[in-house]
């Protein structure tokens, strides 16, 4: 893997002919851009510091758009991919990034012909519940934490209400639809904006996403599945990831922290 030390400078790679630029380094942490084996620059964060890492938010601008993404331990029941040990630099799946520990994390606009800026990390949130960069961005990262709360939760209720038995597998797979549908109509009410603009409706855009995070999340599992199946097997299957996604963010220090200096959002609807 190539990696391109950031600093407030173009780096010129002779092997692709291709001059990336790069943002610069902060305390605590520091980005890369890291090509792919495909070709594909990725921004890769480092951990300088002594605590580990749990999510970040990424931006690029562009003339005629850009890109804002936001990695998280909590977007998934389950561990990290991406992650490079400090010990060995082999990737490995793994709950946090721990110091000195690399994480691959979002694909980067690379159309020379879309005028972008450099991609920059605008917020990095630590374990222990304290966060680095724009209060801006890490206001957007709760937020989406906050739609995937509420979803999980959610589909953790509607559950424990369905027949074991598999029964209401096909309603439960209509409701799913059903709120995806809503989700994408709601995220459509607040426009994209970077995260670099602080936007008041970026959060309550992220909330939206969060929960067709999850709820498309849900919809595909119940949705997709072999016909010979049967539907109690699926239901308990479900069931259980909803319980291990519930457990890790009833359990995040760093959620309940930021829940004390960015309260949940509770009804989006209302502030359209």
């Amino acid at each position: 893997m190539t990696t391109f030390a950031l600093g407030r400078i173009v780096i010129c790679v002779p092997v692709i002919l291709i001059c990336w630029p790069v943002s610069a380094q902060i305390s605590g942490y520091h980005a890369e851009l890291a090509e792919h084996p495909a070709g594909h620059p990725f921004v890769v964060l480092v951990n300088d510091s002594e605590k580990s890492i749990e999510a970040l938010a990424v931006s690029q601008q562009c003339k005629t758009g850009g890109l804002s993404a936001i990695v998280d331990v909590l977007h998934s029941p389950r561990n990290l991919t991406g992650i490079e040990s400090a010990r060995n630099g082999r990737p490995t799946r793994a709950s946090v990034l721990e110091p000195g520990a690399r994480w691959v994390t979002v694909e980067i606009i690379q159309d020379r012909r879309a005028v972008c800026d450099a991609a920059k990390v605008n917020a990095v949130l630590f374990t222990d519940g304290t966060f680095a960069g724009r209060p801006g961005s890490m206001r957007a990262l709760k937020a989406r934490r906050d739609g995937i709360s509420a979803s999980v939760n959610f589909w953790v209720e509607r559950l424990a209400r369905g027949n074991p038995d598999g029964s209401t597998l096909n309603t439960l797979a209509d409701e799913a639809v059903g709120r995806v549908a809503k989700d994408r109509e709601m995220q459509r009410g607040y426009p994209f904006v970077n995260f670099r603009d602080d936007s008041l409706k970026q959060p309550l855009r992220e909330y939206w996403i969060g929960r067709n995070q999850v709820d498309e999340n849900i919809r595909q599992q119940l949705t997709h599945r072999p016909s010979t199946e049967l539907g109690r097997v699926r239901l308990r299957i479900v069931a259980l990831d909803l319980y291990d996604w519930r457990k890790k963010i009833v359990s995040d220090l760093a959620l309940q922290k930021l829940n004390r200096i960015f309260p949940p959002i509770s009804d989006p609807g209302a502030q359209r």
